[in-house]
């Protein structure tokens, strides 16, 4: 861990112990789409037909200067929305003033046995400024890429694959992504998680040793 990251923890859990449990309006909360994972509208759904409160249990939010935001349990809160309506209420534990970064260190550590997305934990990374994810962000940003789903265009979404290849080697990373872009531009198939992998891996094995050649490879 970095000194930050201790920081950050360590007023987390000073808020753990000031949070206080009590009824919150779901048409009071709000949600930040750069911590929140993206909803699962087929699970809200199922959630929404079966509903029940006890199932629904404690959701989590954070009291900021401009509102009340989720930061655990978005998919129960829309469940109970479809289900009661927005004027329904939740149980929820409250944290008061915490930081955006704080609260996406909560958001990881309350999700850690829940086995969010690897593309939602690298969201909620970025704006804790997790020291991997932000550098690795800086590779990708450089080539023209950006964080997210689309079939085509300059969106990339492949995170778990990225990270496997910039732990072994953020040049070969680097180099992986630069071809890809090279010979395919923004689309689809330069973007795909496994070419990613497999590109960066040759990149880490061969890499100037092979004398390989970013261009040769990228012209083929």
């Amino acid at each position: 861990m970095t000194p930050q990251t201790d920081e950050l923890n360590a007023a987390v859990d000073e808020a753990i112990d000031a949070a206080e449990i009590r009824p919150v309006a779901i048409s009071s909360i709000k949600v930040d789409p750069e911590i929140q994972r993206m909803l699962d509208r087929p699970r809200i759904n199922r959630m929404a037909a079966d509903y029940d409160p006890l199932s629904v249990g404690v959701v989590t939010v954070s009291v900021r200067d401009d509102g009340t935001y989720i930061v655990d349990g978005q998919h129960r809160m829309s469940a109970t929305e479809q289900a009661k309506g927005e004027d329904a209420t939740l149980m929820a534990r409250v944290f008061t003033g915490l930081s955006r970064q704080e609260e996406a260190v909560l958001f990881r550590r309350l999700n850690t046995t829940k086995k969010p997305q690897a593309y939602d934990l690298f969201r909620s990374r970025l704006v804790e400024g997790e020291p991997v994810a932000l550098p690795l962000r800086d590779i990708y940003d450089r080539h023209g890429w950006r964080l997210g789903f689309a079939n085509n265009g300059p969106y990339v979404s492949a995170v778990a694959a990225m990270e496997r290849v910039y732990r072994l080697e953020p040049l070969a990373l680097d180099k992986a992504i630069y071809t890809l872009t090279k010979a395919w531009g923004h689309t689809r198939i330069a973007s795909d998680g496994r070419i990613i992998e497999g590109l960066g891996l040759f990149f880490w094995r061969h890499g100037d040793a092979g004398r390989t050649s970013v261009d040769r490879v990228s012209s083929r």
